[in-house]
């Protein structure tokens, strides 16, 4: 059984004990009537030992008890279980006994029998696992036993697999082929005859289906008496994978080294041609790498002619001076080289005497005794052939990879020295004609080099060239300029920000760098227009002069500035006027207005419009009064007058400020014959001039009196001052009294200067004088012993009544202006406050918390955009409707209010119309209109 049943499951051990002693029992009675009673354990016995081996010692325990059952009923008298007869007894004691030694004997058989099974087992397992083959030969009996592995390794099957399978020697060579065969028994003779006990050997052998197979096999020899060989004992490993790894690393190995010594060449060949000077000579160096590295004595480079339209030969080895001759100009497509040449693809010649291609050129061949040529075209970076290297063997052949590898290294390099040379060639020819150029060029050129720091930071430069042109403006030599640093020769040349960085800049990252550039190194302030471009470890810079250029570019942005800020500003101051104005002309103008407002609208309208005729006439009388073209309306002028409709044109600016007016006048009436409207325009400028450059809370002062045959009216006040060289600048035409004016403080400029024109215009004069800056300043008019009012009708827009009614914050430090816009709100129906400077705005919009707040932009203490950044900032001012109301309408002052939180920019004097519809409902369809109307 191949598997002893006590490995079995316990049910299957005792049915087969059952089974046993069933048998035993029936075959004891079935022989009983033949044999007779007194041999009970004929069976029992046999059963006995065979159930210890197979199934163990507890099944044969039962099997011996039945035993003594079965006797007990079978001996006389039959069927009684009594036993009466003593030797019967003893008969029953003895197959105890026996029984028990069979149990224990067949026990130990049967565990004895099953370790040799298991032994057996795992050794065939290991056999399998490790590919091992084992075999034994009696060369006596001529026999052979060989493992399973072993058969497989041959090839055969293993028929059955038995390890100890035997077959005769002659049928296992039967197997082997005859060379294999002679092969094994002349190594076994040998080792025999060398009174070797064993021995290794590598044999192949052939499988049934033609393949082979590579085995190692180590062979024991025992000898007999004799000393002669009687058996052989082994085992055979299978090699075949190993061997063949084996064999490809020792080709790799021998590849690899065969690489380093081409790449160690390679190395040698490039440190060579750096020390070359002469393209020549670095052709001759690369062909000679070549042919040694295929091994031939004889090579060719030749290179393309344009204007020859023939391959010139530039270098050769192994080839005498008559065949050298021949080959000294050759026609692409003729020969190996013009094929190559032609298809820009390699050509091989395996065998001149029966390649056709090579027929006109055989002669050479027997002459210089070659009978192959393998040329390779040299290709340049643009993908055109310059040229052919060849190389030429004794025999005939095909060069392999390797040499076809590096005849395409080889003839990438000469073609690099080849594209080299003939740049160097022409950029030397380009160098000579671009100094030529230089030098005669008149804009200053020159080349910098930098000059770097222990940490490689570029510190300075240094020149390298410098044109004539540009050492003119230099002043120095041209030639004593190269060499040297520009700090030695211009100190202190890279102070101005940012100059150093553009020459860092462009050589650090090698980008062009253009820019303009003020230097002083010619010792006069001059302006350059500078280009840098990079070179290699160098800047090529031109600087161009162009202090003209730059000097009427300032005029013209200076022109435009002042352009820019007089039309802004004019517009400012006559679009201030025409806001209270509007609004003053809808209160009048609505329903529910009474005769006390109607009143006050037309005195504010009134006041207004003279005072904008004013400013338009202001533009006007300058012009008139440069040409002298200005007429003056005389008349008997009260003193007293002027100086109180002065006061009441500059009173909303005084009081705004909170300033402190001082007025003495004479005790008695004083009059003379003057222009009353333009002695009054001159003293209300100096009045406003005065509060506006003075501090909020100063004190103003106008005094005035008449001295014989002249009145003098004199402005003071304790303001910003002026410094000395400013008291006659002022009264220039645009001219302001601080250099930098906020618009709070701005005007046309031209105030002062009308006002010496009238002055002038009267026979009279005006000066200015101050202790300096912060020690305020004063005006004096003087006129000898000498007013025409005018007024203009505004247009008058009828508002749209609001249905919404809304709490309305305004803040404008013109007075008229902000209480007519109140007024108008509340007549429709608004609760209105009224503020008249940033602060108090800011103050009243916390108090108030209105929903909508309409600001000027340009007030005292805090502007209206910094007023709207404040409110934005407030937890309640996040949702409020901001209005901008402004005389200052540009698109950078409105793109100014939408960043400080504005909603909407309203220019002076605002269209009412649109104010209404921004105050109804937000519905698409009033902000539609309003979007219309804006």
């Amino acid at each position: 059984m191949a598997a002893s049943l006590a490995e079995r499951s316990a049910f299957i051990r005792y049915a087969v004990t059952a089974a046993v002693i069933a048998v035993a029992v029936a075959l004891h009675w079935a022989i009983q009537p033949l044999v007779g009673s007194r041999i009970p354990f004929l069976f029992f016995l046999p059963a006995l030992l065979l159930t210890a081996m197979l199934v163990g010692r507890g099944p044969a325990v039962i099997v011996l008890v039945a035993g003594v059952v079965n006797a007990m009923f079978l001996l006389p008298p039959v069927g009684n279980p009594l036993i009466v007869i003593p030797e019967d007894r003893v008969a029953i004691a003895a197959y105890l006994a026996v029984g028990t030694l069979l149990v224990f004997a067949g026990t130990y058989f049967g565990a004895a029998d099953r370790r040799a099974r298991d032994a057996e087992r795992r050794l065939a397992l290991a056999q399998e696992n490790t590919g091992v083959g084992l075999f034994e030969i009696d060369l006596g009996a001529r026999s052979m036993f060989a493992s399973a592995t072993l058969r497989k390794l041959f090839g055969r099957d293993p028929q059955g697999g038995d390890f100890r399978a035997q077959m005769p020697l002659d049928d296992w060579n039967a197997l082997l082929r005859p060379e294999e065969l002679r092969e094994a028994r002349a190594v076994l003779k040998r080792k025999v005859a060398e009174g070797a006990e064993g021995y290794e050997t590598e044999h192949r052998v052939t499988l049934p289906d033609g393949s082979e197979r590579s085995l190692f096999t180590k062979i024991h020899i025992e000898r007999d008496a004799a000393g002669r060989a009687a058996r052989l004992r082994g085992a055979s490993v299978d090699i075949t994978e190993s061997k063949r790894v084996r064999e490809l690393l020792e080709k790799t190995q021998g590849e690899l080294t065969q690489q380093v010594a081409d790449l160690r060449r390679l190395h040698e060949l490039s440190s060579r041609l750096l020390e070359i000077g002469d393209l020549r000579s670095q052709l001759r160096a690369i062909l000679d790498a070549l042919a040694a590295f295929h091994g031939c004595g004889q090579g060719l480079v030749s290179l393309y002619d344009e204007q020859k339209d023939a391959l010139t030969l530039e270098a050769s080895v192994g080839f005498s001076a008559a065949a050298l001759r021949q080959l000294a100009r050759v026609a692409p497509g003729d020969g190996a080289c013009g094929l190559a040449f032609g298809s820009s693809r390699r050509t091989v010649v395996e065998d001149t005497e029966s390649d056709p291609a090579f027929l006109a050129w055989r002669g050479i061949a027997r002459q210089e005794n070659f009978r192959a040529v393998h040329s390779t075209p040299l290709i340049s970076a643009e993908g055109r052939v310059i040229g052919v290297i060849s190389v030429h063997f004794r025999q005939p052949r095909r060069p392999d990879e390797r040499e076809t590898r590096l005849a395409d290294i080889c003839a990438r390099k000469a073609a690099v020295f080849v594209e080299r040379a003939r740049a160097r060639d022409v950029a030397h020819e380009s160098e000579q004609r671009f100094r030529v150029a230089l030098e005669s060029s008149a804009i200053p050129f020159t080349v910098l080099a930098p000059v770097r720091d222990e940490g490689g930071t570029i510190v300075d430069f240094q020149w390298l060239y410098m044109n004539n042109a540009g050492a003119t403006v230099l002043r120095q030599d041209a030639a004593a300029l190269a060499g040297r640093r520009v700090l030695d020769v211009l100190p202190g040349h890279w102070d101005p920000p940012g100059l150093l960085d553009h020459y860092v800049t462009a050589a650090e990252t090698g980008r062009t760098q253009e820019f303009e550039a003020h230097s002083e190194a010619s010792g006069a302030g001059v302006w350059y227009h500078v280009i840098i471009s990079p070179m290699r470890d160098a800047l090529a810079v031109w600087f161009a002069d162009i202090t003209e250029r730059k000097q009427n570019e300032q005029a013209l942005r200076d022109a435009d500035r002042r352009k820019d800020e007089f039309l802004a500003t004019l517009a400012h101051e006559l679009r201030n006027p025409l806001a209270p104005i509007r609004q003053a002309a809808m209160i009048s103008k609505a329903p529910g207005a009474t005769e006390a407002q109607k009143s006050w609208s037309h005195d504010v309208i009134e006041r207004q419009v003279a005072h904008m005729a004013l400013l338009l006439d202001d533009l006007l009388d300058v012009s008139r009064i440069t040409r002298g073209m200005l007429q003056l309306r005389k008349a008997r002028t009260d003193l007293c007058a002027v100086v109180n409709a002065a006061i009441e044109t500059a009173r909303p600016l005084i009081d705004a400020r909170q300033h402190r007016l001082l007025v003495d006048l004479p005790p008695y009436p004083v009059q003379f014959e003057a222009d009353q409207l333009r002695v009054a325009q001159v003293v209300a400028n100096l009045l406003t001039n005065a509060a506006k450059y003075t501090d909020n809370g100063g004190v103003i002062r106008l005094a005035a009196e008449a001295r014989g045959e002249e009145v003098t009216i004199t402005v003071s006040d304790n303001g910003i001052g002026l410094r000395e060289d400013a008291l006659s600048e002022i009264f220039k035409m645009f001219n302001q009294v601080r250099a930098t004016q906020d618009r709070s403080n701005g005007g046309l400029g031209i105030g002062l200067a009308l006002a010496r024109g009238l002055v002038e215009l009267h026979g009279g004069s005006i000066d200015a004088a101050s202790a300096g800056p912060g020690r305020g300043s004063s005006f004096t008019v003087r006129l000898p012993v000498r007013a025409d009012l005018r007024a203009a009708d505004a247009g008058v827009v009828v508002p749209v009544r609001s249905t919404v009614k809304r709490r309305v914050l305004v803040v404008d430090d013109n007075r008229d202006a902000a209480d007519t816009l109140a007024e108008f709100l509340q007549l429709e129906g608004h609760e209105v406050r009224v503020a008249y400077d940033g602060e108090a705005g800011l103050a009243q919009f916390a108090a108030f918390r209105p929903d909508t707040a309409l600001l000027d932009i340009g007030m005292p203490r805090l502007n209206g955009n910094e007023v709207a950044r404040h409110i934005r900032g407030l937890p309640e001012g996040a949702g409020a409707m901001l209005i901008a109301v402004t005389g200052w309408g540009q698109d950078k002052d409105k793109q100014r209010a939408q960043e400080a939180g504005f909603d909407h920019h309203l220019t002076k004097p605002i269209d009412l119309h649109r104010l209404a519809l921004l105050l109804t409902e937000p519905s698409a369809a009033v902000l539609a209109e309003a979007a219309r109307h804006a």
